[in-house]
Order: C-alpha cells, then structure tokens, then sequence
C-alpha cells in the first residue's frame, strides 16, 4: 500500500475490509487511508467503529483510537466533539504528555484560555522535566497580554531544553511586545543560528532593529 496514493491505497484493502468487516486492525488502517485521501467523516466513523470493537478488550489501544478520533473530529470541523474526546481519553492516563498537549492546542485555538489552563497544569505536573508544558503556559500567557509572566515561562522552558527553538521565538515575540528591544533581538538572532529560514523570526527582527 501506497500512502502517497491514498485513494489507490484504499481500493487495494477494501476487499479485505469486506471479507473481516470486524477484525480492528483492519479497520484502523483503512480509517487512516480515508482520512489520508480526505475522507475524514468516512476514517472517523471507521476508527469510532474500531473503538467500539476493542472497548473492553485493550485501554491503551481504546486511548491512542480515541485520540485518532479526536484528529479526525478536529479535521472534519467538529471542534466540541474533538475537545470531549480528548477530555475522556487523557482523563487518569499516566502516559498522557501527548494527548493534553493536543487538548491545551485546541483549547487555545478556540479561545477556552481557562480549559488550557487546567489542561497545560495537568502536563506540567505529570512530566515537570518536560519544555513542552512550560512553552505552552508560556502561550497562554502571551494570548492572555501578560508578556512578563509569559518570558518566565518560556526561560523556563529554555532552561530545560536550550534549544527549543519555539521558546526562543515565543520570548522573543514577548519582550517585543514589552519594548525589550534587545532582549528580544538576542532571543531572535539565536533562532536564526537553528532555523535559519523561520520567516517569524526573520520578520520579527527586522522589526526590532527598525
């Protein structure tokens, strides 16, 4: 199968969909071509159909199914539906890093600033080694105005991972915003030396020398 040709990849399994119409990993991997061809609404109900068949069989397969379901309720536009999924599939999951990073996403993208609080808090506790969490509170905290509490979090971020180029960004858009000129062209002309094409970056600075 040829997932550069999603629609062919299709046609080539839909005989042996027809022939195990319930063995599960036969489901999951047409539900991913239709989704890859553009199919969401059809992979959706495919992967939700797998979920039911593997319900009180395997958790950790129902959680990563559940979490395709979401991708594929995101895809399609139904956003609420999306977030619920998220919310029952990351709820007292100990391997969870992934999932809440999704949910805070999408929490953020829809505005619910206190919904990706939690969210983000939960990741924070569960891996308090982990950038990750620090960077999204940090973008939080830019939505929310409040720059100075954001350029905290993201060094925090920083100081675990002094590469993490989308920190680097994020403090630098931040101290831009709180007229840090300096500060701000530092954190930019650094993520320049690691992405040399980030075009924000680019952008960004030249603002900052203007």
């Amino acid at each position: 199968l040829k997932l550069e040709q999603p629609g062919n990849a299709y046609n080539a399994i839909r005989p042996l969909i027809e022939q195990e119409p319930n063995d599960p990993n036969v489901l999951a991997m047409g539900a991913a071509i239709l989704i890859a061809s553009g199919e969401v609404e059809r992979g959706k109900l495919m992967y939700e159909r797998v979920a039911v068949l593997q319900g009180s069989q395997n958790a950790p397969i129902v959680n990563d199914l559940g979490t395709k379901v979401a991708w594929a309720q995101f895809a399609a536009g139904e956003t609420e539906n999306a977030l619920a999924t998220l919310s029952v599939v990351t709820a007292g999951r100990e391997s969870q890093i992934r999932d809440l990073g999704v949910l805070a996403s999408m929490q953020l993208n829809t505005q619910d600033y206190d919904g990706a609080e939690a969210t983000i808090a939960k990741m924070i506790t569960a891996a308090p080694r982990r950038a990750l969490g620090y960077n999204m509170r940090g973008t939080l905290e830019f939505r929310r105005k409040e720059f100075e509490r954001a350029i905290e979090s993201f060094s925090q971020a920083l100081t675990l991972e002094s590469n993490y180029y989308t920190a680097l960004r994020n403090r630098g858009l931040a101290a831009m915003n709180l007229g840090q000129y300096d500060r701000a062209e530092g954190d930019l002309k650094r993520l320049l030396e690691l992405q040399p094409n980030d075009v924000r970056a680019k952008a960004a600075l030249g603002k900052s020398l203007m």
